[in-house]
This record gives C-alpha cells, structure tokens and sequence, in this order.
C-alpha cells in the first residue's frame, strides 16, 4: 500500500514541485530497537556489545522518499546484522521503484560500485557526497558525474 500510494503521488507531480525537470527522491537507513520479547530476540538480533538477555533486538530499516510529494516510495527491513542486511543490500531491492526521470540523493555510504552501476543501468539520474575512501586528484583531470539533460519545465 505505501509503496502504491508513494509512486502514485510520486509520479503525479506538477512540475512546478520538479527540480530542473527531475523528481527528486531520498534514500537512507535507520536502526529502531524493539520490544525485548523472545520472538524479537529470535529474529532481530542485539548488538554483540551487549550482554544476553540485557539488551533490546535491533532492527535495520532503509527508506526511500520522494521529497516532491513527501511520500515514502518503499522501504526494506531486516536484522541489524548478517549477511544481506547492511543498508546497501536493502537498498537494492528499492532501486526498481526509480526511473528515469527521478533524481536520488544519499549519503556517501551508496557511493559504491554496485549501486552507481545499477542506477546507471535503469537511467536513474543521482547525487551522493564522495566516500572519503575515495582520493580524488585533480591535476589529473576531473572526476564528474554530470545529470542527463532535461528540460526545467
């Protein structure tokens, strides 16, 4: 139903919401603590920080939102960790719910090869701060990525 209702009114836009012809949508992740049942336990993890039975089952969300309608487009959950519950696999299952003429912006942790290359792929336009992982010299050249043209109707 959120994702429905997101896209819809994601989609439906009037261009004076647009920006330089792009709608533009946010994608990022959060952790929520949750109820300390046995259940939660079993499927939500705590932090190895902490003792067995002393602390709460942490849960992962990541989020995508269309910042022109303030919709949420989609969202993904899982453990806090395990193989396949980092915020960049949750977002992988949400990058089909952008299209071409959606600009997405993140933060430097969705600067990685997989998810520039995905997005590329489907023609999803985006901006994301430089991993500080990633040395830049510019006496060598330019390192730019600039957006696809498009009209600022």
């Amino acid at each position: 139903m959120l994702a429905s209702s997101g896209k819809a009114l994601h989609q439906q836009a009037s261009n004076d919401w647009l920006w330089k012809g792009f709608r533009v949508a946010l994608v990022d992740g959060t952790t929520l603590i949750m109820p300390d049942t046995k259940d939660n336990q079993a499927n939500y993890p705590q932090q190895s920080t902490q003792k067995p039975g002393l602390g709460f089952p942490i849960l992962r969300m990541v989020g995508l939102i269309s910042l022109v309608s303030r919709g949420g487009l989609g969202y993904e959950t899982a453990p806090y960790k395990g193989k396949g519950t980092g915020e960049t696999s949750l977002f992988s299952k949400l990058i089909s719910l952008l299209d071409n003429n959606d600009l997405l912006l993140g933060d430097r942790y969705y600067t990685t090869y997989a998810i520039i290359s995905l997005l590329n792929q489907q023609g999803t336009s985006f901006v994301f701060r430089q991993s500080p992982n990633v040395k830049t010299d510019f006496k060598k050249g330019t390192y730019m990525v600039s957006l696809r043209e498009h009209s600022s109707t």
